[in-house]
């Protein structure tokens, strides 16, 4: 590939300190707010690169319906403090279950799928009706079920909620699956 120089490598998960615990996103204002954030979606689709900015206004926390509780909760102060980028597009599951039951047995997790509403016969399928009598599925592992990724709709949402800069759309050259 030859010589390069990386323009961001951020951890997006662990503990990063008392009370912080990041699953998927960047801390937008990790380095004073002058590191670029990659957020990766899929192998086909570009990488953009956005700047941090302090991005939990009054407007937006309003906008996402968390004003009056965290104000209720006294933590307005806090979470306008949170400052958060997501790392990539997340996955989409695309089960019409509304409820996962995690349930521990003596050879690990299972995890049971509810809230599908069986249909009686195969000809009456449509969405959210399966042919389940008990409308419930039970998988011992979550990497199993089938998936995609929200895409693009995440890189909208990130500027909707002005959650950050864009500043590069990288396409990808050549994609490797390990």
């Amino acid at each position: 590939m030859g010589e390069h120089e990386a323009i961001s490598n951020l951890t997006h998960q662990g503990l990063f300190s008392k009370n912080e615990a990041r699953l998927g996103c960047y801390d937008s204002m990790e380095g004073n707010g002058d590191v670029l954030f990659p957020i990766s979606l899929r192998w086909d689709i570009p990488t953009y690169v956005f700047k941090g900015k302090q991005n939990l206004t009054d407007k937006i926390i309003h906008r996402l319906g968390f004003y009056e509780r965290a104000e209720r909760l006294d933590l307005l102060e806090e979470l306008k403090n949170v400052n958060i980028l997501p790392h990539g597009g997340g996955y989409d599951l695309k089960l019409p279950y509304g409820e996962i039951e995690i349930i521990s047995t003596s050879f690990g997790n299972i995890f049971a799928l509810s809230g599908l509403e069986p249909a009686p016969d195969v000809s009456e399928i449509s969405i959210g009706k399966g042919v389940s009598k008990f409308g419930e599925m039970v998988v011992t592992d979550p990497k199993s079920l089938p998936y995609t990724y929200r895409g693009k709709r995440v890189i909208g949402k990130t500027n909707e909620l002005e959650l950050g800069e864009m500043r590069a759309k990288l396409r990808p050259i050549l994609t490797i699956k390990v």
